[in-house]
């Protein structure tokens, strides 16, 4: 039996100390304090749209990102269902990631 291991994406985690648990919660902070939500509790999963995060704080937020991680992401990626939620962005860091390392 062999294993299927991506050594590239195993090493952008530990480079960056990533995971996705550890984005979650930079990403929420950053959402909590930058725009004054500090009281809203919020959830990965649901849409941004629904705390009132416009077109223009997620730009905002994507940009955090992309400085706090060290990462870009492509304009092709900037649609509407991947910046959905806080758990899309990330789903679509790491897809990202992973298609540019093979």
């Amino acid at each position: 039996m062999s294993l299927n291991v991506n050594f590239d994406k195993i090493l952008f985690l530990m480079a960056h100390q990533l995971n996705a648990s550890a984005i979650r919660k930079e990403m929420l902070l950053f959402l909590k304090d930058s725009h004054g939500l500090s009281e809203q509790v919020f959830s990965a999963e649901k849409s941004l749209k629904d705390f009132g995060i416009d077109s223009f704080k997620i730009i905002e937020l994507i940009l955090f990102v992309e400085n706090k991680f060290n990462i870009s992401f492509p304009e092709t990626s900037y649609t509407a269902e991947n910046l959905k939620s806080v758990d899309s962005i990330i789903a679509c860091m790491f897809q990202f990631h992973d298609e540019s390392s093979q």
